[in-house]
């Protein structure tokens, strides 16, 4: 129930509702058929127990759901790990969401990023989507490509795949906005959710060196590492949010962030875009023991 007088019905087809989240606060989703790598939220009944054996402890406590009788659970799957979305009913019966390999990815000059739930970042040249099976798109219908983020009025826009390709380029028109933060959703011919996936991209981003020479400190300790970015003349650089202690040396196709040996700067979050293109959030890890 929404406020005192509207009320909504929700119909399952089955026993629980899966959501692939999204964002860089996992704060939104979009429903599922079956799990594949990625953070989840499952929607059961209140009597479903989780399985720690199969599914782990949980990165954050239970929740509380629109649906009455029933509550929500959250789910970390990597790849190739052996975990799985399990509960036990109140019978005490076994009850698993049974996962799917993931049957397409996103493939480019992958540049050194360390973003958990952004998807990788991908620089200068040609961006593909490549099959991972025979299976290839035989069945995908539509593919939905649109900016990430929350607000009305997002860039969008749908195509229907050559279904005799294995390895397809991304669109033109998603090329043609030098940069962004993307959703990629492939749709089987019934418009059912085969599988969803996120990207990062700065056409004028060509690589990103850290330049260390070691994680183990000397006698002296940890010493200043630089982070290097290679790029054209129109990318600018800058930290996000308020972050004072660095020292950032900008040449016409290079910047070059120096960064001190203080745990606090071991994670950097920094914006990066064309003066008049899209704007893209990037983190730098320093690994230091």
């Amino acid at each position: 129930r929404c406020g005192e007088d509207e009320e909504y019905t929700v119909h399952l087809d089955k026993k629980y509702l899966l959501f692939k989240l999204t964002g860089s606060d996992q704060n939104r989703g979009c429903s599922v058929r079956s799990p594949s790598f990625g953070s989840y939220f499952a929607i059961v009944p209140e009597t479903w127990k989780r399985d720690i054996e199969l599914s782990g402890l949980p990165p954050v406590s239970r929740q509380p759901v629109w649906i009455k009788g029933y509550q929500g659970h959250f789910f970390n799957l990597e790849k190739d790990d052996d975990r799985k979305i399990a509960f036990r009913d109140d019978n005490n019966e076994l009850i698993t969401i049974q996962s799917e390999k993931a049957r397409f990815e996103i493939t480019g000059n992958l540049l050194n990023d360390y973003s958990e739930y952004l998807g990788p970042l991908f620089g200068a040249g040609q961006i593909m989507i490549n099959s991972l099976n025979s299976q290839g798109w035989s069945d995908v219908g539509t593919v939905v490509i649109g900016e990430e983020g929350t607000g009305r009025g997002r860039w969008r826009t749908h195509y229907n795949p050559d279904q005799n390709k294995l390895d397809q380029e991304l669109p033109s028109d998603v090329m043609s906005r030098k940069g962004g933060w993307y959703f990629v959703r492939f749709y089987d011919e019934s418009d059912n959710l085969i599988e969803s996936l996120d990207f990062r991209f700065v056409s004028g981003l060509r690589d990103i060196k850290m330049l260390q020479s070691s994680i183990i400190p000397s006698e002296e300790g940890h010493g200043l590492v630089h982070v290097e970015f290679s790029h054209d003349s129109n990318i600018d650089i800058q930290p996000k949010g308020d972050i004072e202690g660095f020292e950032i040396l900008r040449d016409v196709n290079r910047t070059t962030l120096t960064i001190p040996p203080r745990c606090i700067f071991d994670e950097t979050s920094w914006i990066i875009g064309s003066e008049t293109g899209p704007q893209v959030e990037v983190n730098v890890l320093v690994e230091r023991v």
